[in-house]
């Protein structure tokens, strides 16, 4: 459970003023504003679920009220993009993100290369840090 777990680390690092929610980050939206708007943060961190093959593409589609996927839908899929881009549309004008994925986030496909392409062109992206094989527990894929 990654409540559990963001709420022990909290405790455990005497984090006074974080805040961490239940639920689901794409269809129960946690963080909206008392006028119905995103809520935005200068701080964001996230080790999301690397190459999800069911993100809730097509509650996206059909559902999404706040404008969170400007530079494109991930494919069906693979929902990193996905993350990344949550993470964006909930910062705050001088906020910063730091996400961990796997790192073929960084060359696959040439629908993740649609999304990709124009945040780097943004220049959202302020360093990609490499990370080792069997970094995890759960994997041996190198990490970003």
């Amino acid at each position: 459970n990654t409540w559990a777990i963001g709420q022990m680390n909290v405790l455990l690092h005497e984090l006074q003023d974080a805040t961490i929610a239940k639920g689901d980050t794409i269809t129960e939206l946690k963080f909206v504003t008392e006028h119905g708007e995103l809520e935005v943060f200068d701080r964001v961190v996230a080790n999301p679920p690397w190459n999800q093959k069911k993100w809730n593409a097509e509650w996206v589609e059909d559902n999404e009220p706040y404008n969170r996927f400007t530079y494109g839908l991930p494919p069906k899929n693979r929902g990193d993009w996905t993350w990344v881009q949550l993470m964006l549309a909930s910062l705050s004008e001088t906020g910063k993100a730091g996400i961990v994925m796997d790192n073929g986030l960084l060359f696959r496909s040439r629908s993740e290369k649609k999304i990709r392409r124009p945040i780097i062109e943004d220049d959202l992206i302020e360093s990609v840090i490499a990370l080792p094989e069997n970094l995890f527990y759960n994997t041996s894929s190198p990490g970003c």
